[in-house]
């Protein structure tokens, strides 16, 4: 299985209770890919793992997960992915933004119309910003604001690459000039603002009966597809009675199947 970039936030050692630390830690770096192709960061928290328990292995269920793996001839590190996926989707639930259609939107149409803002001001001063003087604030690069630590962390090694690299004729390339403006920074922001208040919470009625369940089976589903194609909703079922630890039968995950997370602004 290999592994490319790979972004992922995890705060808890969990120790293996079967198999080498090298099979957990292949499972789990398979499982991060996959939840980064979702454009997702892989997370596990503490309050996660201690909600599940040993359900993985003692829960009537179980049998239901292990039976389907064995069908689609997965290989014996698959039920490791499949619990870390599952974790991490009920991480990611506990940690996602509880706020209602109309908070979310106000909250990032603010942030869009600051970021804007504080451009057009940046541009006003009429002058470009200069460290440690100058009468402006226009054009500032990052490379620009960074502290002594942070340019002897992250620009120094850049320019001995530049330099080992120049062309001769050219010369060395300068690796501050590669970073961006802060308007250009800002710009970014209030794009990517504009876009998620355009798509809403990415759960519209976060606090509904219900709401927790449907979601991790769409969202677990959408993982564990990206791993192993066709996932029946018995198994997502099963998935998800084991680690929310409530009975949920196959109707109720196919149900959950046909609904959508997001509510578009009207």
């Amino acid at each position: 299985m290999k592994v490319n970039k790979v972004r992922a936030e995890i705060d808890l050692d969990i120790s293996p209770e079967d198999g080498d630390e090298v099979h957990i830690s292949n499972a789990m770096m398979f499982a991060c890919e996959q939840v980064n192709i979702w454009g997702a960061t892989f997370r596990i928290s503490e309050e996660a793992v201690q909600s599940v328990g040993d359900r993985f292995d003692n829960h009537p269920d179980r049998h239901v997960v292990h039976e389907w793996l064995a069908s689609v001839k997965a290989p014996k590190i698959a039920i490791d992915v499949v619990r870390f996926l599952s974790l991490h989707t009920l991480a990611e639930w506990t940690a996602l933004p509880k706020r209602t259609m109309k908070a979310h939107q106000n909250l990032f149409d603010e942030i869009e119309r600051t970021a804007n803002r504080l451009a057009h001001l940046m541009a006003e001063t009429g002058s470009d910003y200069y460290r440690g003087g100058g009468h402006g604030l226009a054009n500032a690069r990052v490379s620009e604001l960074l502290t002594i630590e942070e340019e002897r962390e992250i620009i120094k090694p850049l320019e001995d690459a530049a330099e080992l690299s120049c062309d001769p004729y050219y010369g060395t390339p300068n690796p501050r000039s590669s970073f961006p403006t802060v308007e250009v920074l800002l710009e970014r922001i209030a794009k990517s603002a504009k876009r998620l208040s355009t798509e809403g919470p990415i759960h519209s009625q976060p606090k509904k009966r219900g709401a927790r369940t449907g979601y991790f089976i769409r969202r677990l589903n959408q993982y564990l597809t990206s791993a192993f194609p066709g996932v029946p909703p018995t198994v997502l079922a099963a998935l998800a009675s084991i680690v929310l630890n409530e009975a949920i039968d196959d109707d109720l995950a196919k149900k959950a199947l046909k609904l959508s997370e997001r509510s578009k602004r009207k």
